[in-house]
């Protein structure tokens, strides 16, 4: 009589085999890392974006002149001095770290997005990936409505405070880069706010309705973020205030839009799946 195995499980004596897959392992080539590996990550890309911007630095550099005329045309009305031996490189070095920044955020954007993609889904690349994109264009749109409206406006008005032409307009140099400079991140991110709506309406935190009932307390809070962002004259602070107003009934449109593409999608999966009872009810019984 031979003698045959009796099969693992019920009544055999042997424990039962499991045939669930296992994890795979880092070392396996599975997707998954450890803390180790996220830190080494992390160190690679903040080395890579480090070098590349003090690369574009060094680059502005050698042409931080061209780029400084280009802003001191905005301001033509005004004589531009330096009042330190060390005043005009340092104000070199300061701009060419901005502009070198400006060149280099696609790349560290693209740093950031290649860091948190795999751990997201799908619906969540789109968003932080749209997020992205359109933080940096409409940035880059706010800061050149500043340089060809804004700053221009506000500083011929500056200029010509003084009809009698008693004072004239003599201005540090440093201290007008610095007011050009911040006049640029100020409206680059006063644009943002329809962006900001965008995203905030996808993930459902903010509704049209929401803004649309704080409206007036809305205004409020622009005319005062645009008296602290702007230098202490009613002329700058107006052409703030209006764009930001502008933006702001801009990203209750969008929330509207997003909403009603929201409810639109909600209807067409209640018809689905009301299709889908009907047919089960009509199928006949075996």
């Amino acid at each position: 009589m031979s003698k045959h195995p009796l099969p693992a499980g019920k009544g055999s004596g042997l424990p039962k085999r499991s045939h669930a897959p296992q994890s795979p392992s880092p070392k396996e080539g599975g997707k998954r890392m450890t803390v180790t590996g996220h830190l080494r990550e992390i160190r690679t890309r903040l080395v890579r974006s480090a070098l590349v911007y003090l690369l574009l630095a060094v680059l502005c550099f050698f042409v931080v002149g061209r780029i400084s005329e280009a802003l001191m045309a905005l301001g033509r009305r005004f004589h531009f001095v330096y009042t330190a031996p060390a005043e005009l490189v340092t104000a070199y070095v300061k701009l060419s770290l901005v502009c070198a920044l400006v060149l280099a955020s696609p790349f560290l954007l693209y740093q950031i997005w290649g860091f948190v993609a795999p751990a997201l889904k799908r619906t969540e690349k789109r968003l932080v990936f749209l997020g992205l994109c359109g933080g940096l264009v409409f940035f880059l749109l706010g800061a050149v409505f500043a340089y060809f409206v804004a700053i221009p406006f506000m500083l011929d008005f500056f200029a010509n405070f003084d009809p009698s032409g008693a004072v004239l307009p003599m201005i540090s140099y440093e201290n007008y880069l610095s007011f050009v400079l911040g006049s640029l991140v100020c409206f680059g991110v006063v644009f943002e706010m329809p962006m900001l709506a965008l995203l905030l309406s996808q993930f459902g935190i903010l509704k049209a309705k929401t803004l649309v009932r704080f409206r007036k307390y809305a205004v409020l809070v622009i005319a005062i973020v645009a008296a602290i962002v702007t230098p202490p004259d009613v002329v700058s602070q107006i052409v703030v205030l209006i764009p930001m107003m502008l933006l702001y009934e801009i990203s209750i449109l969008i929330c509207r839009a997003v909403g009603r593409r929201k409810a639109a999608r909600a209807r067409a999966e209640e018809t689905r799946v009301a299709d889908g009872d009907e047919e089960n009810e009509e199928e006949p019984e075996d």
